[in-house]
């Protein structure tokens, strides 16, 4: 089951039944009650299909998320509703403003917390897991203008970090060109391919199965990269670290939430004045060839640019000429 993978999907499941059997009192009996079981419904529905596939992901739930919403919504007014009912037919309990409701402030109180939580989720993501985004948006604007346009195409590689690529936006094709390559890793599935010149959408390419196994023609060398982006765990990774090779050097490193090494509470939540995470370093490499490349390129460009300076100046009229 995917609960079993995910206990939280098991409690909002648990939620969305608790507000199905209160739900009556506030949304007109068993009409109600009805309307209400039809909206969740489908967040049953696709959890169970999606328990009975063999490879489960969270991310593959995303479809319910505006059902989870609404039953999220539906579940705050019933329980608002019940609470209300209770005040009025207290005797004991005090008679208060509006504002002052026990039903009132419970909302308030729900609203504000759901905000605190999701403001340090957002926190947490932003800051910890940043890196691939802003590694390629440096190697678009920083490294991409010193490269030679007579020298390319050139070839960014990924290993084990190939599912964190953000775009290929990121990769230029004019004037410099920038292809995207796979190194050889851990993952054994069916890599990513660009899409085909003809037919973009409904040609299938070759090497692409529907039984995600690996074709080994995806795969280049390292000899073959002139950059490398990856993750440096240290000691605990399996696959082989590119950091150390021979006439690499890092061009960039940003720091990245090592997850299997980092508290629970922490690494998903953003907690003021409190991080027990573990960080990893997410690092774009650089080969020497490509930097000597750029200095004679750049060297030929200010050599054109000083004979096309002294032709001008050769081609303009001398004082002594006019006079």
């Amino acid at each position: 089951m995917l609960c079993l993978g995910f206990p939280w999907l098991c409690l909002i499941a648990a939620v969305c039944v608790l507000q199905l059997l209160i739900v009556d009192r506030s949304f007109g009996g068993m009409i109600g009650r009805t309307r209400a079981a039809t909206m969740v419904a489908p967040f049953f529905v696709w959890l169970g299909f999606m328990s009975s596939r063999p490879h489960k992901e969270e991310r593959f739930m995303f479809v319910v998320y505006p059902v989870l919403c609404v039953a999220a919504a539906m579940a705050v007014v019933s329980l608002r509703r019940f609470l209300r009912d209770i005040e009025e037919r207290s005797t004991s309990l005090p008679r208060r403003p509006e504002w002052k409701r026990l039903s009132n402030l419970f909302v308030v109180a729900v609203i504000v917390v759901a905000a605190i939580v999701s403001s340090s989720r957002v926190a947490r993501v932003s800051s910890a897991y940043r890196a691939p985004i802003t590694v390629f948006k440096y190697f678009n604007e920083a490294v991409v203008p010193t490269l030679s346009t007579v020298a390319g195409p050139y070839s960014l590689c990924m290993g084990k970090e190939w599912y964190r690529f953000p775009s290929s936006f990121f990769l230029p094709d004019h004037p410099v060109q920038v292809e995207l390559k796979f190194l050889q890793s851990g993952f054994t599935g069916q890599l990513p391919q660009p899409y085909a010149a003809v037919n973009a959408t409904s040609v299938i390419q070759a090497g692409f199965n529907d039984m995600n196994q690996g074709d080994p023609s995806r795969f280049v060398r390292v000899e073959d990269c002139d950059f490398i982006v990856d993750l440096n765990l240290g000691d605990g990774q399996a696959e082989p670290s590119f950091v150390d090779l021979p006439g690499w050097n890092t061009s960039m490193t940003m720091p990245f939430l090592d997850a299997a090494r980092s508290y629970s509470l922490t690494r998903a939540f953003s907690v003021p004045f409190w991080d027990r995470n573990t960080y990893a370093n997410y690092t774009l490499l650089r080969h020497e060839r490509t930097i000597d490349t750029d200095k004679k390129a750049l060297n030929a460009r200010r050599a054109r640019r000083a004979q096309r300076e002294a032709e001008t100046e050769s081609e303009m009229p001398h004082a002594t000429d006019e006079l």
